[in-house]
Parts: C-alpha cells; structure tokens; sequence
C-alpha cells in the first residue's frame, strides 16, 4: 500500500502538529516495512527529510505557497493534480485541510475544532476562513481521526459529522525526548536559577498564560523564590502578558525564553519543579505526557482533552479559575509526598500512549479505507 502524507503547514519551527506527524510516521514505517509512505513537505520544513530515514519513507519538497491565504487554494487544487503523479492508495491529511479530486481515499486528522468554540484563537477572518476548511474537510473525508475522545465529541457537535464517521487514535509520547539530558547544562544555557514552574507552549489567548502569570503573582511570597519559566514562541497573548509581568512587577521572575529546541526541552523539563498548563481548549495535551514521562508533577486546567489524558496522574483546576491556579501552584511545591506521587503516577500514565500502538491503530484505518475504495 502507498500512503502519501501531506504535512504542510504553516510552522517553520517544530511544533506540536509537526512532531505529530513525525513521530506517527516514524511509528508507521515500523509498523508496516510492507508499505510506502510517501511524506510530502515545504521548504521551510527541512526536519522531515532530516529526521525520517527508513527506506520505505520517501520525503517530497513541495514549493508550496508561504502565505496561509494562497495555500489554502494551493492545497485544495494544485496539492491533488501533483500527489496524483505519485499513485497513492490512501491520502493522509495530519492536519484539517481540504482537498478536492481525491476522492474518498482521504484520511483527515482533526486534532482540535477551536476555531468553532474558541474563535478568539485567531482573527476574526482567519476563524471564519477555518470553519469553511474544517467542515469542507470532514464532508470530502473517507475517514476522520480524532486525537482523543473530547475532539470527537467536538466534531458531532459542531460539524455534525456522524460518531461512526470517526476514529478516535490516541497520540503517543516516546520514552524519553530526543536531546540533552544534562540539567545543569540546560541551566547555564539560559542562566536558569533556583527553583521553577515551566510553561511550554505559544503564548496565546487560549492557552490563558496570562492568567498563569496573575495566579503566580498573586502566591508569588508563598512560592519561596521560586520562578516561572515561559518556553514557546510569541502568539496572540504574547504583548498582554508582557505587560501583566511589567504591571504586576515580576520582571527577572518570570521568564519568556522564546523557542526552546527540541533537544533542549528534556533538560528543561527535568529541570523544573512542575509543568503548569493552564490551557483553556485543547484537543490532546501532548506536552503534559511530554512532561509525565520525565517524571514531572503537572498542573493543568480540568478543560478539554486534558482530564481525559491525564488520567488522574495530574492536578487539576477549573479553567480560568486563577485562584485555584494559585493554590495548585503552592500545594505542589511545598507537599514533597505530593510531588513524588504526581512524578510516580505521571510516568505510569505516559506508559498508556505509545507512538507502536498509535500507529497499528492509524494502518488499520489505512487498510480499511483502502479495502472499501477497492470494491469501488
């Protein structure tokens, strides 16, 4: 079977959807060495070919528009006439996109449906623009995978699509991230001190950062010097939150380090006291298990995906709530008994998700969608 994967997007840096796709594909080609998967990529995403070595991976550079306007038409239109010439069974879209003249040999991921219950993720245009895209993706769909069991209930609710229309394919978290381990290393390199609570993740609206950093503030005497560490690129909330830091007079306390590398983040997680995500939507949570299996206690919000991933092995509070936040925060940093059952709990339930079993369960979907195309 020849399965052509289309992972263009707009990130030129890795982020969460990116190694999605390539730790899935990863998955896949050892899943199946009897299949050809063919990724295909853009210019500014070079850590495809980088990374992807298996000899029934093929990566395909694709000159696809930089402008999300014009590779929306590029990827409905064009993207089909070209994969075409490569003969796919089945066409996987890791991300919501819609294509026209594939037929139903399309498998499309929903990872998350905000742009319907958190439009404020996005301009105004820019949400309008994706709801047309999602709901034209799931109609042209042969099959929907949904990343958890909240992202399906989602789609029913906002799409309309039939429950029996989508699987739901858990993500993985591999056993221990890709990178430098040596903490102290981590530390040096951006002159970390003392104790901390990191953040990974954009630094937009949804993601409420803003209100992390209120909580923070507001427990900030409680917290004995210890610091709160910001690692994701600048997004939506990115000039409030600076502003909350300045106002609330936490400036050398709080921390923005921008970007983090990959090969950094294990240093960094096995560096902090706790992982605070106090996401307001989210359609899976990967950076939680990302932190679990480097046994780091998590704070979350009980919202979206993130109580069904966590499992119990996490502390959760209300979304938005900042004084519950603030409680979380100082319970966690003074109860050591605490800490060491979150860590012991968190590695248990990072065991759960494995990128082997995500990926038999994604060539099962393959192989079905392909064996009814083929009596077509």
């Amino acid at each position: 079977m020849r399965v052509a994967i289309n992972a263009i997007n707009d990130n030129d840096r890795l982020r969460g959807p990116d190694r999605y796709t390539m730790e899935l594909v990863k998955a896949l080609a050892d899943a199946g060495p009897e299949h050809h998967f063919l990724l295909f990529h853009a210019p500014w995403q070079e850590w495809y070919p980088e990374s992807l070595r298996a000899s029934n991976i093929q990566c395909v550079r694709m000159s696809a528009p930089r402008s999300p306007y014009l590779r929306l038409p590029w990827q409905a239109g064009v993207f089909p006439l070209l994969v075409r010439r490569y003969r796919p069974d089945v066409v996987h879209l890791p991300n919501t996109i819609f294509t026209m003249g594939l037929g139903h040999r399309v498998v499309v991921t929903f990872h998350d449906v905000a742009e319907f219950a958190f439009p404020e993720k996005f301009n105004a245009f820019r949400a309008r623009v994706r709801r047309v895209a999602a709901r034209a993706a799931a109609r042209a769909a042969g099959r929907i995978v949904a990343v958890s069991d909240f992202t399906k209930r989602e789609m029913v609710r906002f799409l309309g699509v039939h429950p029996d229309r989508i699987t739901v394919v858990l993500e993985g978290v591999t056993a221990a991230l890709h990178g430098d381990l040596n903490a102290e290393a981590i530390r040096r390199k951006y002159s970390l001190r003392g104790d901390f609570l990191l953040y990974v993740g954009q630094i937009e609206k949804t993601k409420n950062v803003e209100g992390l950093v209120r909580a923070f503030g507001r427990t900030r005497a409680a917290l004995g010097g210890c610091d709160l560490i910001l690692a994701g690129n600048r997004g939506n909330a990115y000039e409030t939150v600076m502003k909350t830091i300045n106002e609330l007079g936490l400036d050398g306390t709080v921390r923005h380090l921008g970007y983090v590398p990959e090969a950094d983040l294990p240093g960094l997680f096995t560096s902090a006291r706790a992982l605070v995500f106090p996401s307001l939507v989210e359609g899976f949570g990967l950076v939680m298990l990302e932190a679990m299996v480097h046994g780091v206690p998590v704070i979350a919000s009980n919202a979206g995906s993130l109580p069904e991933v966590a499992g119990g092995a996490a502390v959760l509070v209300p979304p938005g709530d900042e004084g519950a936040l603030s409680d979380a925060m100082a319970r966690v940093l003074r109860d050591g008994v605490l800490r060491e059952s979150l860590s012991r709990k968190g590695r248990d339930r990072a065991r759960e998700f494995s990128w082997s079993r995500a990926a038999r369960e994604m060539l099962g979907v393959y192989e079905s969608l392909h064996a009814r195309e083929a009596t077509r």
